[in-house]
């Protein structure tokens, strides 16, 4: 049998690899990217969700969001209905930022893997690490059967 986990993961670390060779005028960092894009295409976010959406702990979260804040991209307020929540807000410098960052080094590097690929690939692909993730979250929560 074929590793695939062992595939998907050396495609992923290379991936890491390519964006972090594009060095952003930012020195931002991947998951600090990440952070920044879904604030940008999100109304409300809250510290909580950044766990769950990117599968890392509160504690890696607390961190990046510290780092992003510490630089001035974003703002955190207790929420005004739930004082257990913290909300996460880009600042205008955030936005330029994040705009930099994306357009500067995630876009040049999808490019390439999008070329490198015919559509009916691209389709495929997208169509099974879909079906790959729906299984990992099945497994994740009922585990495996006999």
């Amino acid at each position: 049998m074929e590793q695939l986990g062992r595939e998907v993961n050396t495609v992923s670390q290379k991936l890491r690899h390519a964006i972090d060779s594009i060095k952003s005028p930012h020195d931002l960092s991947i998951p600090q990217t990440h952070v920044l894009g879904h604030l940008a295409n999100h109304d409300i976010v809250y510290q909580s969700d950044f766990e769950e959406l990117f599968h890392i702990r509160r504690s890696s979260v607390s961190s990046i969001l510290s780092n992003l804040e510490g630089k001035g991209y974003i703002e955190r307020y207790t929420d005004k209905e739930d004082t257990r929540k913290k909300r996460v807000v880009l600042t205008e410098l955030g936005r330029k930022v994040e705009k930099d960052s994306y357009n500067g080094t995630i876009v040049k590097v999808e490019k390439e893997l999008y070329n490198c690929l015919t559509e009916e690939e691209r389709v495929a692909l997208l169509k099974s690490l879909g079906k790959m993730s729906i299984a990992l979250d099945k497994i994740q929560k009922e585990g495996l059967d006999d």
